[in-house]
């Protein structure tokens, strides 16, 4: 028995390194650099040469014997599988003691081998045994001492807590961590932000895969991260055997300064638009292709296909990279799959780079009463809301299909259709969606309204058979060659995905393809039988910003068909006046004319749409002319113009007549049928 005072002077070179820890000279081999740790642990001194000398050797030299190192009268029962040479205690960053790593020499083996043992504050002693750590948080080690040290000084980043307790003999800030690089949590990250980290590089092929991927997890987080290859380290030697060896602290420095920052490689080279992303990680042979499927609140879901130097490791799968267990299970089959030790921080960064992607043109924006503010654009007026989607719904014999063939032919063209209300705000391409026509109908009819309005637009006509979600890929793709100002999607019954339990998913299936395209668009609805609404969910309605209903009139024996659009529901405008037309079947074309909405057979108006119809049509009239006119009440209707008037929706003018403000007026010298 001994105390640690009379231990210590019995050494040289003797320098304490934190409360219970000193280093000094190792008195059992010719020692220039400090290599002896020296730790106060429970009932005992615990010494540790990194040169490798035995404990025993070590006392032998001190003049001392084994039971020298027990503090008590009585050697106490020891229970590890050897030699305790170290215990290795992780603190939380107030210095409360968590648990610790006890280091072990194996007599006869020469070999080391490790323990684990929780801090139990209720009773005031270590507890180890099978899954003793259990649910104690993990730290760093040396967390107090890290968080105290200068933030400008580098941090070394050592594989082993003997590594780390050697560098702070000479001053240095250090750490590590229980388990290694893929026992790394991100709660650790957080005490190296703005900081220079230097990774220690043991020479063995764990040492350099635990440095890469330590490297890729600070990468971003730390100010520098530069992984140190110390030169002539043997074999499974570390930065402790190379400073024993003779080298300087001086020259480690030198070594790390000298060392390029690292360059990360997990971080990939990133190609895509319109939700198809290529991801390549060249270092790695690794690359990706990503398809955004959906995204919601808590959800972002893509198609993912992974290659390993040009072999698919993983099939399309469907991935939600929001959701951490699903990444978890993905980092852990693709390691069964390709072993790589960098799989998670891989998926991470895949995962940030597609999000951000997504989000970079979204910045905060402060908005006030004073701001700037621009009114709804159309691209074709007032139908077609810029980069919105719009929903033309009615049942099976209403003109939705030629009507969406005339609005794409406007769009296409530029041309205008004053006589109609219908206004080209813009031009450009146009693609044309077909889920349930044919080719050969779709041109028909394009050539003979073509030939009716004396126009020559280029429509693309892809035919569909696919769901568009499924079908994503290739829509986007003929997206990204032709730049089309418009889409159609004719219709939303075949282009949504089937069986989903939720009718809301049926709605996203189509309406988040086309939010990723981010193009005007314009949709195709049926009605179910005998109802005026959506056909599927009313979520179709919902999600629209704008939607149109569709009637038609067509007898037998008629040679036209008469077409009236009702404005239904609008988030971005006002509601619009009823819409109507007439088209006139030739014998090689289609003519396009004018029609009162009111007078078309059928047709369901409401007493308000009647109105403005009229009004649209005939001018300012007063009540009772309107009434007259419409077949409606003459009470009915002045109530009527009063809600409308208090809307702003019409005017009344001195001479008690009701008129449309000027922005609803359609021009009296504008003719009635086209072409012009």
């Amino acid at each position: 028995m001994t105390t640690i005072e009379e231990f210590l002077s019995r050494l040289e070179g003797v320098k304490q390194i934190s409360e219970g820890s000193w280093m000094a000279l190792c008195p059992a081999h010719d020692d220039r650099n400090p290599s002896l740790s020296i730790q106060l642990a429970d009932d005992r001194i615990l010494i540790h040469c990194f040169a490798g000398c035995s404990p025993q050797t070590v006392v032998r030299a001190m003049g001392l014997e084994m039971k020298d190192l027990f503090l008590e009268e009585e050697e106490p029962f020891e229970t590890g599988p050897g030699v305790l040479q170290a215990a290795y205690v992780y603190r939380d960053e107030h210095g409360n003691p968590l648990y610790r790593v006890l280091r072990y020499y194996v007599l006869g083996e020469k070999k080391k081998t490790f323990r684990q043992q929780a801090w139990d504050p209720k009773t005031g002693a270590w507890k180890g045994g099978k899954g003793a750590l259990g649910q104690v948080r993990r730290v760093l080690y040396r967390l107090p001492e890290l968080v105290k040290a200068d933030r400008e000084k580098p941090v070394w980043l050592c594989e082993g807590e003997k590594d780390v307790d050697h560098l702070r003999a000479y001053g240095l800030v250090a750490t590590t961590n229980v388990g290694g690089a893929k026992a790394w949590r991100a709660d650790y990250n957080r005490f190296f932000v703005g900081r220079t980290v230097y990774i220690l590089k043991d020479n063995d092929p764990d040492g350099e895969q635990r440095c890469l991927q330590l490297a890729e997890e600070l990468e971003g987080i730390a100010e520098t991260v530069k992984i140190v290859d110390l030169p002539g380290l043997g074999p499974k030697e570390d930065v402790s055997d190379w400073i024993l060896r003779g080298h300087s602290v001086e020259e480690l420095l030198d070594i790390a300064e000298n060392t390029p920052a690292y360059k990360p490689k997990t971080s990939p080279v990133l190609k895509g638009e319109v939700g198809l992303f290529a991801l390549e990680w060249p270092d790695l042979g690794i690359q990706a292709e990503a398809e955004v499927l959906s995204e919601s609140y808590g959800d972002f879901y893509i198609l993912l296909s992974i290659y390993a130097f040009g072999k698919k490791i993983l099939p399309p799968t469907k991935v939600n990279i929001l959701s951490l267990s699903t990444r978890a299970r993905l980092t852990k089959g693709l390691e069964e799959k390709h072993a790589l030790g960098m799989w998670d921080a891989i998926i991470d960064n895949l995962a940030t780079r597609i999000l951000n992607q997504r989000t970079e043109a979204e910045p905060l924006e402060v908005i006030t009463a004073a701001s700037q503010y621009r009114d709804t654009k159309y691209l074709l007026h007032p139908i077609l809301p810029v980069s919105l989607p719009t929903i033309l719904y009615g049942d099976g014999e209403s003109g939705k299909t030629l009507t969406s063939i005339l609005l794409g032919i406007l769009v296409s063209t530029g041309k205008s259709l004053p006589g109609l209300g219908l206004k080209a705000r813009s031009q450009g391409p146009v693609l044309y969606l077909d889920y349930e026509g044919n080719q050969d109908v779709f041109t028909r009819r394009l050539v003979f309204l073509s030939r009716g309005l004396g126009t020559e637009p280029v429509i693309h006509y892809l035919r569909c058979s696919v769901p568009l979600a499924q079908d994503f890929k290739r829509v986007a793709k003929h997206v990204m060659e032709v730049d089309p100002a418009l889409i159609v999607v004719d219709s939303a019954a075949l282009a949504a995905l089937p069986g989903a339990k939720d009718p809301l998913d049926t709605v996203k299936s189509i309406f988040n393809p086309l939010s990723q395209l981010g193009r005007t668009s314009l949709v195709i609805a049926h009605t179910p039988k005998e109802k005026d609404s959506v056909y599927g969910s009313i979520f179709f309605r919902n999600l629209a910003r704008s939607v149109w209903y569709a009637q038609a009139y067509q007898t037998v024996e008629d040679d036209f068909i008469d077409v009236v659009l009702t404005h239904n529901k609008s988030n971005e405008d006002r509601h619009f006046p009823p819409i109507g037309f007439r088209f006139s079947f030739l014998q090689d074309r289609i003519i396009v004319k004018r029609s009162n909405p009111s007078d078309v057979p059928g047709v369901n108006l409401s007493t308000e749409e009647e109105i403005l119809a009229f009004l649209k049509r005939h001018g300012a009239h007063a009540p009772k002319d309107i009434a007259a006119e419409t077949g409606k009440n003459p009470g009915t209707v002045r109530k009527c113009l009063q809600r409308m008037l208090g809307a702003n929706k019409v005017v009344k003018l001195g001479d008690g007549r009701y008129g449309l403000p000027l922005s609803r007026r359609v021009p009296e010298e504008e003719p009635d049928v086209v072409p012009f």
